[in-house]
């Protein structure tokens, strides 16, 4: 298989035990890779991305059972290119009060929404009028 643009596995209900026992290509190897769509899953953690280097966009909504346990802020240094990390719906939780698991994944995508708010853009460079 060649992915060199965009990958999408959405609504499939895909685990963590699916994603790394071959259901899906071997992330690493996909190097080129610029857009990620995981959306809609049961993924429970992130996959590793560290190999990524080209990735844009990183769509993981709807994975309500995901917990983030470490800060994702170093994230942004391993993937150079990221702009765009779709999160939205993982909050949910059946009951009305979030576990402390929950609330420590909550922190953590602040935490990395705010650092990627600060992010200058590729090239970016600092104009100062003479």
């Amino acid at each position: 298989m060649c992915f060199t643009q965009g990958m999408a596995l959405t609504s499939t209900r895909a685990t963590n035990s699916q994603l790394y026992s071959g259901w899906l290509p071997q992330l690493s190897q996909l190097t080129a890779l610029t857009s990620l769509c995981l959306a809609d899953n049961c993924l429970t953690e992130l996959p590793p991305l560290a190999a990524l280097k080209q990735l844009v966009c990183l769509d993981l909504s709807g994975n309500a059972p995901l917990q983030i346990a470490a800060p994702l802020t170093p994230m942004l240094t391993t993937l150079p290119r990221l702009r765009l990390v779709d999160m939205r719906a993982i909050h949910e939780e059946r009951d009305n009060c979030w576990s402390d698991a929950k609330c420590k994944t909550m922190s953590h995508v602040a935490a990395l929404a705010k650092a990627m708010k600060r992010r200058r853009p590729p090239g970016y460079v600092k104009f100062c009028p003479q």
